[in-house]
């Protein structure tokens, strides 16, 4: 990454939290580069933004991470895997995430731009889905993309705020119940030796 280009997302980084309304001039002094340097690298603020969440992906080193999700030997340990990646990185960007947030949440252009990045959370948690689905883990009520919804909403950083700092749970705690709330509402039980098949209503045997 140039220089010039982490120069401007380190300023995104503050001026996001302190002042949300920023303009370009603003960044740009802050950044302490040309406008044309900024627009250069960031010609509208749906790609600023971007790349702020994508420079924090990077140093978390959340792709590392993730390679656990995709190397779990079944979908009930890649959904383990997740909420891993989720505890270890999320409460490292709350302050700014929950700013980058707000910006999706205002402008419209932003919220589309990341919907269709190829990285980010959302794409993590549906292919985590789709694994619980494939192996008959989903509980049939749910559908990919509506389970997906609840993973990802459980996993925003505000709730992740109000948890770890109003409410003082430990990341320990945040990991555990996490798991607690997703096995019970998104998974099917897994069959047990006091739980055995129903019987027959036919009431035939095998020969």
């Amino acid at each position: 990454m140039s220089s010039s280009r982490q120069k401007i997302l380190a300023a995104d980084g503050r001026l996001v939290v302190a002042a949300p309304a920023f303009t370009y001039e603003q960044l740009a002094a802050a950044a302490g580069v040309s406008r044309q340097t900024l627009y250069t690298h960031f010609p509208d603020r749906a790609s600023l933004f971007v790349g702020l969440a994508d420079r924090a992906r990077e140093e978390a080193q959340v792709d590392r991470l993730a390679a656990a999700i995709f190397e779990a030997p079944t979908a009930d340990d890649a959904l383990i895997a997740l909420v891993d990646v989720h505890v270890a990185f999320t409460p490292t960007v709350m302050t700014v995430t929950r700013a980058e947030q707000m910006e999706r949440l205002r402008r419209p252009e932003i919220e589309a731009a990341f919907e269709q990045r190829s990285g980010g959370r959302r794409p993590l948690v549906r292919h985590v889905v789709t694994r619980l689905r494939a192996e008959g883990r989903l509980a049939p009520a749910w559908t990919v993309e509506v389970a997906t919804d609840l993973i990802a909403g459980l996993f925003n950083p505000w709730l992740t705020a109000e948890l770890l700092e109003l409410r003082s749970w430990s990341v320990a705690e945040l990991r555990e119940r996490l798991l607690v709330v997703l096995d019970g509402a998104l998974l099917t039980p897994h069959p047990t030796a006091s739980n055995p098949p129903a019987p027959d209503p036919s009431g035939s045997k095998e020969n």
